[in-house]
């Protein structure tokens, strides 16, 4: 066979299979990428809602209900695994602050460090469920000036707390967040004022993963 020939003949050939291969990558299933909850991922977040107490109100612990912007800056520590317990662990410090808007006092403000697990089951997922616990502090403007109630007894008290959340997903980056959660204000027996405080409430805002 001459060398023009041989040539015309393998032009053929691969001219015929290359629509078979088109065909086939267009039903083959497409990997996902996994960057989203892999290791070393970050991710910043900004919410706002509100808490209410539900402790008994009385004159000694009044009822304290406050308003919070949020903060956060996020890392994920493992990535996404498959199993009963799929998903993965994030690691996010956050800043908060907002205004009292029911009880003694003007204003509290405070940082948390947070362990949350991401119900993930795939990079893309639209709905994306996930559950934090978190501890840290918060300073209280003028809460503890008013030497009857024992709710909040110091400048300085300890913010414990936990919630559960979902990502409803914008794109592979943003996201739109809720969380509906608990939290604990106390001062852990610093201060013979220790009633403490027991809220629930819950948050919006977004997220975007980089």
């Amino acid at each position: 066979m001459s060398r023009s020939r041989y040539l015309s003949f393998l032009f053929l050939c691969v001219f015929a299979v290359s629509p078979l291969h088109a065909v086939e990558d267009r039903f083959a299933p497409v990997e996902p990428s996994g960057f989203e909850y892999a290791r070393g991922t970050r991710e910043f977040e900004m919410l706002g809602g509100a808490f209410t107490s539900f402790n008994k109100a009385t004159r000694k612990r009044p009822k304290f209900d406050f308003a919070f912007a949020s903060v956060r800056l996020g890392w994920m520590l493992t990535d996404a695994r498959p199993g009963l317990f799929f998903g993965n662990e994030e690691f996010l410090i956050e800043g908060f602050g907002g205004p009292i808007l029911t009880g003694p006092g003007d204003l509290m403000a405070g940082a948390t460090l947070i362990i949350r697990h991401n119900f993930a089951r795939r990079s893309g997922s639209f709905f994306v469920p996930y559950f934090q616990l978190g501890l840290g502090g918060l300073y209280s403007d003028a809460a503890d000036d008013d030497p009857v109630q024992f709710g909040i007894g110091t400048t300085f008290e300890f913010n414990i707390q936990g919630a559960l959340g979902v990502r409803w997903r914008v794109n592979r980056a943003w996201s739109i967040n809720t969380e509906f959660g608990y939290r604990h204000i106390s001062n852990a027996g610093l201060d013979s004022r220790n009633g403490g405080v027991d809220s629930i409430g819950g948050f919006i805002g977004f997220g975007c993963m980089f």
